[in-house]
């Protein structure tokens, strides 16, 4: 008896590239599991020093079976997260031993006992797919083959079941609450805006209704009810942060969530739920804790985006994917994915490449594929490379952050990294429609000429140092509730003013003719020039009357929506306020504001400083902030926005010997 309850499962090589393995999930009978059995078996295995326990719904359960990924029987695909890699638990699977982790272990647990309980017409046996245990995580050569076919493993999947964690005492009522802001967003709401005489009033309502007690006349629970907290809590689980997390659930349209046993059919709702919230049109604490406790250590935590931010990029991601009869396709290159996706997070520095690269659609031009043997710096590098190789500008460069944990070239973007609370967001390349409208041309008009060292860690560009930053200022334009503080409008007004009397005292220069360029120069560099569509296009005075109204609404000058009588003026400017404060919220948001030489306003990295460079490059859609190192030699600091300068003067006034090589370490 202790020949097979000691040998561990060892993975049968697959037949060929196109195959993989599924668990088979047998339903526990008497006969698959004798009594005798399920006693010895919980005191013989004893790894580690400790006694495991193997509870009887996991016991005998599984068979691990080869199949021809085109002739599958119907599976399950799981989507989880890893959590801690410690592998502390052991289940069967064909009679053998394998260790597994807490999280998995949770994850066999609870969906096997759905798919047993899940009457299919015909089916007495259930599959599913799931890489923790159906890719032999020992075998490299297999994981970089498998790793390849996940995407089409997600996509020709049944149902893709994305697994949050164990049931707790916040699941049910989150659940809950969520569907019942479904019934307002689906039913409620367009009922009464349909009846309403006039929008604006009906937006007005709807504000009194959901900043009040009167939620209970549309059936959301009332102001301070705790299920408010637990949908936060929710929606703040780590699964929704996983980079692995965007292919899984992009390539299937039919995806459900499992929050231990309780299940939400389409996960779906959650995005909804955020965006209707970013919109207005539901309460606030769906999203944020009302409690100061908790919201501090939310924010005190977050060094990247925070889970809501995650969920409600994922449901764009996956609308983006299935609209206009795309069937899951992003149509995005693998750039384009890496920029969107830069937050998210992976145990494994390789997978932020990995978990993208079947999804790019110039993976074949690229030539990645995953390599496990090789460590994350040089994957890093040779992406860099081979992008740089292959696009038509240095959109890349734009992902250079001073936030690396990587020892990387100062020009190749770390991807494992992103503290946004530290580093800002460089988000300048996110309006995609803008910038096909030509939105930046600081360089692109010309091809990047680029060449590379023998060890690809020195990047040659042709372009032109155009500038240095004379003065840096960091402008606390939007600051998290922390301890109290938050900045006030009174504070932005001072720093301008400081900023724009140090910028042209002693005769120093200024490009922007008088006062009042310099004031729309400084809001439009704020918002990087980016016009929202909603923005109005009668009588706007330009990005200046969006920065006072912005002030103006920080100071009580403009009534809040909820407040009566319902005044249109007081609308459009409480809406150019708004939607000011999303730009310079995406575009400005902890980076820092500089002045050159020649009297240029930029927003450069926060870790720019006096001396640094403005630099122009062939094929760069954006000015970049360098610093000059050893022997001639530059370093990549990040993207820049610098009014004047953004539709190729630069290089349209530059003197042939002006133009240069310049080297990246």
């Amino acid at each position: 008896m202790g020949g097979w309850l000691s040998r561990e499962l060892r993975h049968q090589p697959l037949e060929g590239p196109r195959h993989i393995r599924l668990l088979e999930c047998l339903p526990k009978t008497p006969e698959t599991v004798p009594q005798t059995l399920a006693r010895w078996l919980r005191f013989i295995v004893n790894l580690g020093g400790r006694l495991d326990i193997l509870e009887e719904p996991l016991i005998t359960s599984f068979q691990l079976q080869h199949f021809e990924l085109d002739a599958c029987p119907p599976f399950y695909s799981l989507s989880y997260a890893w959590g801690d890699p410690t592998q502390t638990h052991t289940t069967l699977v064909s009679g053998s031993r394998i260790k597994i982790t807490k999280s998995l272990r949770n994850v066999l647990r609870d969906v096997s006992g759905f798919i047993l309980n899940t009457p299919e017409s015909g089916e007495k046996h259930k599959y599913f797919w799931v890489d923790g245990i159906c890719i032999n995580q020992k075998d490299e050569h297999e994981k970089n083959i498998q790793v390849t076919l996940m995407g089409e493993i997600y996509q020709k999947a049944a149902t893709v079941i994305t697994y949050t964690g164990p049931e707790d005492n916040d699941t049910r009522p989150a659940i809950e609450l969520a569907y019942q802001c479904m019934y307002c967003l689906k039913h409620l709401w367009p009922d009464s805006m349909a009846a309403a005489p006039d929008p604006g009033e009906f937006v007005t309502e709807l504000f009194q209704i959901i900043s009040s007690d009167r939620r209970k006349e549309v059936g959301l629970p009332p102001v301070g009810d705790p299920k408010y907290r637990s949908l936060c809590r929710l929606l703040r689980m780590p699964w929704s942060s996983r980079a692995w997390i965007i292919q899984e659930s992009v390539m299937n349209q039919k995806n459900m969530m499992m929050c231990g046993t309780v299940t939400l059919e389409n996960w779906g709702l959650l995005g909804e739920v955020v965006q209707s919230v970013n919109q207005g049109m539901l309460p606030q604490e769906c999203t944020v804790f009302d409690d100061e406790v908790e919201l501090k250590e939310d924010i005190r935590r977050t060094k990247s985006l925070s889970g809501p931010d995650y969920v409600h990029m994922l449901w764009s991601l996956r609308a983006a994917a299935w609209s206009d009869s795309r069937h899951g396709d992003l149509n995005k290159t693998l750039l384009q994915l890496l920029r969107r996706s830069h937050s998210f997070q992976s145990t494994d520095a390789r997978d932020k490449i990995f978990a993208l690269i079947g999804m790019a659609r110039d993976r074949e031009d690229l030539g990645i594929e995953p390599a496990y043997h090789k460590p994350a710096r040089d994957i890093y590098i040779e992406t860099a490379v081979k992008i740089l190789d292959t696009e038509s500008t240095l959109d890349l460069l734009s992902s250079v952050r001073g936030d690396k944990q990587i020892d990387l070239p100062s020009w190749v973007p770390d991807w494992s990294t992103f503290d946004c609370m530290r580093y800002g967001v460089n988000n300048c390349l996110r309006f995609a429609k803008l910038l096909d409208a030509g939105l930046y041309q600081a360089g692109s008009a010309q091809r990047p000429q680029v060449t590379f060292s023998s060890d690809s860690t020195e990047l040659t560009a042709k372009g032109l140092l155009f500038d240095e930053l004379r003065q840096v200022y960091f402008v606390n334009l939007i600051k998290p509730i922390l301890d109290g503080i938050q900045t006030s409008s009174q504070t932005i007004r001072s720093e301008f003013k400081t900023i724009k009397d140090r910028a042209y005292k002693d005769g120093h220069s200024c490009p922007y003719a008088n006062s009042s360029g310099f004031k729309n120069a400084f809001s439009r560099t704020l918002a990087g020039n980016v016009r929202r569509s909603a923005m109005p296009t009668e009588g706007f005075a330009g990005f200046e009357e969006a920065f006072d109204a912005y002030l103006d609404f920080h100071d009580g000058k403009i009534p809040a929506e909820r407040d009566r009588p319902y005044d249109h003026q007081n609308a459009r400017r409480r809406a150019l306020a708004s939607l000011y404060y999303q730009s310079i919220n995406e575009l400005s948001a902890h980076r820092a504001i500089g002045i050159t030489r020649k009297g240029y306003i930029a927003s450069v990295p926060q870790n720019a400083r006096e001396g640094d460079y403005v630099c122009v490059l062939y094929g760069g859609r954006l000015p970049y902030i360098v610093r000059q190192v050893e022997n001639g030699k530059f370093m990549m600091l990040g993207d820049s926005y610098v009014d004047g300068i953004m539709k190729g003067e630069a290089v349209g006034c530059a003197a042939s010997d002006d133009v240069r090589d310049i080297i990246f370490i």
